[in-house]
């Protein structure tokens, strides 16, 4: 019922209850039942965006932070910190309908929505539903029961694979009921408590309960509900609300797509349960709708007038005894809607970790008629359950942090981000359960992406000085890493980002050219592979360069147009992948050179052929690329994604009008990887990967409408794919660097106009960085500039050597 409003995080209900805090007020209230008459709502625009920070701090089920998540909202990426916090600084983002989600593997996926502050910071703490198998199903249906006494009746053959095909096999199903009476409902609702019917009328939604579900075949696959077909769901009514539950209630699904509930049919009353049948998954929740009206306020702690950060406040309708929540943000601001014509009853919480959630102020609160501000509100907490904490950060070279915070989590499980002032300064006041206090904390530099080592202390007193926290010594790696590119005609390689040119032509020259594809050290040694052009030389030249420890070789003679296009070395052997011009032919013959000696991939039926990456796995040469045919009958060609494994074609791309190309292999405990895209025609081409032969789609994000993989690479069994993904309505095109993380997107830039483009062409893994490189293309509106893109975990690292008016660019990197 409560809806979060971004920016405070902190429930309208919060809202109220700061009012009560402030006067003290002992206002005499009709604490009547009656539930207000549902009044025509009011239309949700989510169209209208603002800029806004969003921030927040991801927990498991035990209330620990979960490190490495992959967080989005809308085109916008990030992945969670060792707090389990993460940032997304100045977005633009919907004003009536922010959100964020997480996705992290073995938990259902996440979603916040809330309403945003403009110009505010927007506080939001999710914790993560672990996913756990409560039982499985066959063909011919079955039921499926929660522990918490929620079920699941499925009929026969009631499902599906991803793309649609009929499944016979057994079902594991993961289910899970979300008690709305439950101390940690805050955390865990998707969305928020707000919903919209058939018209796009929106509500406050007081809620009787959710039941989600996941459907896996044994092989971990996917598995959904067959078109046609419902399932029985049973709702078990908590006992609190069964004196207010009604006969019949409307049901609403949670949609992924708008981050919001949808009204979705109704559930009958039978006992204390109630009974839907739904046709899809993944969350379903029975409500009873309420008008609302907004409320903002700021909550301030009496003892200090420092912001109360992060606290929890939680709203009661006395009419159905149906709650809702919300978080303050680090200015103690919230600001969101509440149930319109009700009284209401407002606590202020001590944390979801604490035994109850141990309430600090409560207070009647209500009933409102139109939207109020409430201003700043005083409260006054038991001085046994507040730490005040100050401190100042400072970056590398000991000046102020000014784009930057503290994140700081104590024992019990309260959490906050403090944003630090102009000149450094953090000062805020978190609640807690009661007695000695121990703390985590971190200082981030969101200008360089730096942060400090995570220290430890204990709370022995009510005020705790931080002191001097450098946000320094992380995130950054500059040890080891090679990146191969070019700086205007030369072919140049980046050691630890400092450049070492490995051509010397003219920035000037019009005739001579040089570019570094692809770098590795191997045994010690670093190659680096390129192409080297000469115009002058019979009409135009180019040949394949090889350098080892920056010495080069030739590997074509200088006679011919050849390119490579990849290299790897194997025992020793080095092999490259590549093309070159035949003059018998006056066409491009596809080879692979193993210590300089060619020979030929074949064709097979293709009349044209593309390569651009090799690998060799246990002594099997692997080539990827495209190989293109003409449609019988028309003047069409369609290509498909292959790959040579010892010189032998293999198709990846399904048969009919599907169009597929391979970019990128790469190798993980005898797997093989390779990565792509495929799609129709002149429409959606969308990123894939192929493990073994067996295909995975990567998504689309937000408002992209299209992607494109340029390499993949797996640590840990992790599978991490780098690329781009583009947007397309005319007039407005544009493309941005991203990558993948087991299915996850995480945008890496967010340019939105047509004079933008940024891609990613390749991406490494060493001990929890993700390094990717690129390049960005910008129109200075007579032609194009290109610049670098270098990336350690969604940072920008500045590459030395490159000025904004050279052209230049990175194509491959190496991490030692």
């Amino acid at each position: 019922m409560l809806i979060k409003k971004s920016g405070s995080v902190i429930s309208a209900l919060l809202l109220g209850a700061i009012i009560v805090l402030q006067f003290g007020c002992k206002k005499n209230y009709n604490l009547t039942t009656t539930t207000p008459t549902l009044e025509p709502p009011v239309n949700a625009n989510d169209a209208i965006k603002v800029a806004a920070t969003i921030s927040g701090s991801v927990i498991d089920e035990n209330s620990k932070p979960v490190a490495g998540a992959a967080v989005t909202s809308d085109t916008y990426s990030a992945v969670t910190d060792t707090m389990g916090n993460f940032v997304f600084k100045n977005i633009n983002i919907s004003a009536a309908n922010g959100h964020v989600s997480i996705n992290k593997a073995g938990y259902y996926k996440a979603t916040r929505s809330f309403v945003t502050d403009a110009g505010k910071n927007n506080y939001v703490k999710i914790q993560l539903i672990k996913k756990v198998s409560t039982g499985t199903v066959t063909a011919a249906g079955g039921i499926v029961n929660t522990l918490t006494g929620a079920s699941i009746t499925f009929p026969a053959n009631a499902f599906v694979t991803a793309n649609g095909t009929a499944y016979t096999g057994t079902v594991i199903v993961y289910a899970t009921w979300i008690d709305p009476t439950a101390p940690n409902l805050p955390l865990v609702v998707p969305g928020d408590l707000r919903g919209i019917n058939s018209s796009n009328g929106e509500y406050l939604l007081k809620s009787y309960g959710m039941v989600g579900a996941e459907f896996e075949d044994n092989s971990g696959n996917a598995l959904k509900m067959a078109p046609g077909k419902t399932a029985a769901v049973v709702f078990p009514i908590p006992a609190s609300l069964q004196a207010t539950a009604p006969a019949t209630i409307p049901l609403w699904h949670f949609n992924d797509t708008i981050a919001r509930w949808k009204e979705e049919g109704t559930a009958t009353k039978n006992g204390n349960t109630y009974i839907a049948q739904v046709n899809k998954f993944s969350f379903w929740n029975v409500d009873v709708p309420a008008n609302f009206i907004k409320l903002d306020v700021t909550l301030i702690n009496s003892a200090n007038n420092l912001p109360l950060a992060n606290t929890l406040v939680k709203i009661t309708s006395l009419a159905t005894n149906t709650s809702a929540y919300d978080f303050t943000n680090d200015s103690g601001f919230v600001s969101g809607y509440v149930p319109k014509n009700e009284n209401l009853k407002l606590e202020v919480i001590a944390g979801t970790a604490c035994a109850n959630n141990t309430v600090v102020y409560t207070q009647n609160i209500g009933p409102y008629t139109s939207n109020t501000s409430l201003g700043s509100i005083s409260v006054t907490l038991p001085a046994n359950q507040v730490i005040n904490f100050t401190g100042t950060v400072r970056d590398c070279n000991n000046q102020p942090v000014t784009n930057g915070y503290i994140s700081l989590s104590l024992a019990s499980g309260a959490s906050t981000i403090a944003y630090a002032n102009a000149t450094g300064a953090v000062n805020f006041s978190v609640i807690h359960c009661g007695g000695t206090q121990t703390y985590t904390y971190n200082a981030v530099d969101l200008a360089t992406g730096a942060y400090s080592t995570t220290a430890t202390g204990t709370a022995t007193t009510a005020t705790i000085n931080l002191g001097t926290v450098s946000a320094c010594g992380n995130i950054i790696n500059t040890s080891g890493v090679y990146i191969a590119g070019g700086i205007d005609n030369n072919a140049v390689l980046w050691k630890d980002g400092v450049p070492t040119f490995l051509t010397n032509y003219p920035s000037s020259s019009t005739t001579k050219y040089s570019w570094a594809v692809k770098t590795l050290v191997y045994n010690n040694n670093v190659y680096v592979l390129g192409n080297d052009q000469d115009s002058t030389i019979n009409g135009n030249v180019s040949t394949i360069k090889l350098w080892k420890d920056g010495v080069a070789a030739n590997i074509t003679s200088g006679t011919t147009q050849a390119e490579a296009f990849g290299f790897d070395v194997y025992n020793n052997d080095v092999y490259i992948c590549g093309e070159e011009s035949n003059s018998t032919t006056s066409a491009s013959d596809f080879k692979v050179w193993k210590n300089g000696i060619p020979s030929i991939l074949t064709k097979d039926t293709f009349s044209y052929l593309e390569v651009n990456a090799i690998k060799v796995i246990n002594g099997d040469v692997y080539v990827t690329g495209m190989g293109s045919k003409q449609v019988a009958g028309t003047i069409n060609f369609l290509s498909k994604a292959i790959y040579w494994k010892n010189g032998v074609i293999n198709v990846l791309t399904g048969a009919g009008n599907i169009e597929g190309s391979t970019n990128n292999i790469t190798a993980f405990n005898g797997d093989v990887y390779i990565v792509g895209s495929e799609g129709i025609p002149n429409q959606v081409n969308q990123t894939i990967y192929w493990k073994n032969g067996v295909k995975t789609t990567l998504p689309l994000t937000g408002i992209y409408t299209s992607s494109q993989g340029s390499a993949v690479f797996v640590d840990n069994n992790d599978v991490y794919v780098a690329g781009e993904m583009g947007y397309s309505n005319s007039p407005t095109f544009y493309k941005n660097a991203a990558f993948w993380k087991n299915g996850a997107a995480n945008l890496v830039t967010n340019y939105t106009i047509n004079s933008n483009e940024a891609y990613l062409y390749d991406i490494f893994v060493k001990n929890n960085i993700v390094y990717t490189v690129g390049e960005h293309y910008q129109s200075n509106g007579t032609g194009w500039n290109m610049s670098p893109l270098y990336f350690q975990n969604g940072i920008p690292v500045p590459l030395s050597g490159v000025s904004s008016t050279q052209w230049a660019g990175a194509s491959s990197i190496f991490v030692k």
